[in-house]
């Protein structure tokens, strides 16, 4: 019994399913036989991740690294936090960011993940993210590991020609080398 003058609490609890708002109402029954309604509403909050099926990093030289950001949008009405990022080659593909990643609500933040072609040819891996906001998400990533061709190196002599030298002198020129590749190249000249 409620005795005059006292008070006592109830825990009522709200549990939601779904994102959205929510209300109903209470009703307590008292021993003198009337009813009183009590308005209940809450609503349901909850992070959404969105990522893009795919990233792509074109071609990157064989013993180079290429960088890329993978944008996490957080669709939800709830901070996102990425927990983990998993690959199935971490040697070719890893990413760079501190975890957890923190995206505030109707947000994006950039991850970022980079490819490191171990050889020639195509690769992919599959990212897999864990996330507060329920089930996994995956992203595929791709890339092409080239080697450094001939092409992306131009050397070239500046004057393009000695032109005409006494014989018992010397005329200098200098050697000019441009690597176009984002592979580093040793350069050894032979007379």
């Amino acid at each position: 019994p409620l005795l005059g003058g006292d008070s006592t609490q109830v825990r009522v609890r709200f549990a939601p399913t779904a994102r959205g708002s929510f209300s109903d109402g209470l009703l307590v029954n008292l021993s003198d036989g009337s009813q009183q309604q009590v308005a209940l509403s809450g609503k349901g909050v909850r992070p959404e991740a969105s990522l893009p099926a795919r990233l792509d990093f074109g071609r990157v030289a064989v013993g180079s690294t290429g960088e890329l950001n993978l944008v996490v949008t957080n669709l939800g009405d709830d901070t996102l936090r990425v927990l983990s990022v998993l690959s199935d080659k971490p040697g070719t593909f890893s990413v760079t960011a501190t975890l957890p990643l923190v995206v505030a609500p109707s947000a994006a933040q950039g991850l970022g993940v980079r490819f490191s072609p171990q050889a020639v040819g195509k690769d992919s891996s599959e990212l897999t993210l864990s996330t507060n906001a329920g089930l996994p998400q995956r992203v595929r990533v791709v890339g092409t590991g080239e080697d450094v061709a001939v092409s992306d190196v131009v050397i070239r002599l500046v004057p393009a020609e000695f032109g005409s030298v006494k014989v018992g002198e010397k005329k200098t020129a200098r050697l000019v080398a441009l690597n176009r590749s984002q592979r580093s190249v040793t350069i050894d000249c032979d007379v």
